[in-house]
């Protein structure tokens, strides 16, 4: 009832049904998921830092109302302030200083949520929509709010899928009279030694305007010869006008694993493309540059050798070692635990009682099988990640406990049953886990055969201890 709702959430629902809130909602998605796509410029970032700054505390309001307890009129003053408080100061701290906007971003990305905010001071002249927003606040609301629920959910969705572009590392090259400009998707870097070594560029050149489509072959003023590249493939040379062409390098596209640990261990919305991606002739060396997207830029010298050359964090590695091996495959680590605990639960499920029996089997085990097959932690980035670490902690939930259940039997029983159980359930956690090693070293070329492999693998091992221990359980 409208009557037994807390004024300060009542309040907040009327502002969003304001029609001047509507329409910064609508205004909101049109600029991120259309404008930015089309024509992205400076006019569409501060469009939508407008539209978001009018809107977001009547949002933040609403949750700090349900929230905190009380109501009345001081609890109505203490919700406004802080929400427009809150709003207006991360935006501006995030904006300002460069620590606290890689503190919050890396917050969202810890929880799955990547986000599109450049550190541009410039913005902060979106904060005029925080006074607008707080004279509507000051003002006696109506009773209905007709689409304020509606409303108070767009702002939420809008928030998190604020149409973060995909990072796909350097992807085009400026040759200028003394140096040379390299662009990602969000930041830009300059070379002067013909693209050996790179610095951050903060020059007056924009991220849009750089051609990032492919051009036709062009034409070294040094020495007339035509230079082209098929994209994912190679670089070639002409030297007769573009009747033959002579192969300068010949890429090898990188395997699989290779493109999810690049993905894996880049900051912001990583996202892999084959190079070569654009080529560039440095004008001072003559050096040809050559954008290969994560893996920073490959450079031809003068006397033809090639140099590997990383920008910025966007740099050829390959995943050899360990180390590496685990960065890219911790979660299918943690779910080849999570099945060797399962593995020694349903062994000794005749523990539990009947109907909780059936509970056990379909809950934990469709748990451990979300992030396996729906969310697999390997290839799963942006938003899924976040739901493929959820699955995996909701399952650590229910399966941890029955584990510690099933260690107290294990403690209490003299007989070498149950050693035997922990023998194999770290032979299931292994045979369920080299498939993906495989995968990960290259043998095995698709993620899906290791999904395969690990599973039938991990049914095997099922089956055999059932028949085993089960048996034994009989007896």
């Amino acid at each position: 009832m409208v009557t037994a709702m807390k004024p300060a959430l009542q309040k907040s629902l009327v502002n969003l049904s304001r029609p001047i809130c509507l329409a910064a909602l609508g205004l909101l998605l049109i600029n991120d998921h259309l404008l930015r796509q089309v024509m992205p410029s400076w006019w569409t970032g501060k469009l939508g830092d407008f539209a978001w700054l009018l809107v977001a505390p009547f949002g933040m309001a609403a949750l700090l109302a349900m929230l905190l307890p009380g109501q009345g009129e001081t609890h109505e003053r203490w919700v406004g302030g802080l929400a427009f408080g809150l709003v207006g100061g991360v935006f501006a701290l995030v904006k300002i200083l460069p620590e606290a906007h890689d503190v919050f971003l890396r917050v969202a990305e810890n929880f799955g949520m990547p986000l599109q905010l450049r550190r541009d001071s410039t913005d902060l002249i979106a904060l005029s929509a925080l006074f607008y927003g707080w004279h509507l606040w000051q003002q006696e609301p109506a009773r209905h709010f007709r689409y304020g629920w509606i409303a108070l959910v767009l702002v939420g969705l809008l928030t998190v899928a604020n149409s973060a572009q995909p990072e796909y590392g350097i992807t085009c090259l400026m040759p200028r009279e003394k140096d040379l400009l390299a662009f990602s998707t969000y930041q830009s870097f300059v070379s002067t030694d013909g693209g050996l070594t790179w610095s951050p560029y903060q020059g007056d050149e924009a991220l849009y305007f750089c051609n990032v489509q492919k051009d036709a072959p062009f034409i070294s003023p040094v020495d007339q010869a035509l230079y082209d590249f098929e994209q994912g493939m190679i670089v070639k040379e002409s030297r007769d006008g573009g009747k033959t062409w002579q192969t300068l390098r010949e890429f090898t596209r990188p395997s699989e694993a290779e493109q999810n640990y690049y993905v894996k261990t880049r900051p912001g919305t990583p996202d892999y493309i084959t190079g070569p991606l654009d080529i560039a002739l440095d004008t001072v060396t003559g050096n040809l540059v050559v954008a290969m997207g994560q893996e920073g830029v490959q450079v031809r010298k003068g006397d033809g050798s090639w140099v590997a050359a990383s920008v910025g964090v966007f740099k050829a590695e390959k995943l050899d070692g360990p180390v590496p091996l685990f960065k890219l495959l911790q979660g299918e680590f943690v779910l080849g635990i999570g099945l060797g605990l399962l593995l020694f639960c349903t062994w000794n499920i005749r523990l539990f009682k009947r109907g909780f029996k059936y509970a056990f089997w379909v809950i934990a085990w469709l748990i451990w099988l979300i992030p396996v097959i729906i969310f697999p932690p390997a290839t799963t980035h942006g938003y899924g990640s976040a739901l493929s670490s959820l699955s995996i902690l909701g399952g650590s939930v229910i399966v941890v406990p029955l584990f510690l259940v099933c260690l107290v039997f294990l403690v209490k029983d003299k007989g070498k049953t149950s050693w035997t159980m922990v023998l194999f359930s770290l032979g299931g956690i292994l045979l369920f886990l080299l498939p993906y090693v495989l995968w990960g070293t290259g043998a095995l070329p698709r993620y899906w055969m290791a999904v395969t492999a690990g599973l039938l693998l991990a049914v095997v091992v099922l089956a055999t201890g059932a028949r085993q221990f089960w048996r034994k359980s009989v007896k």
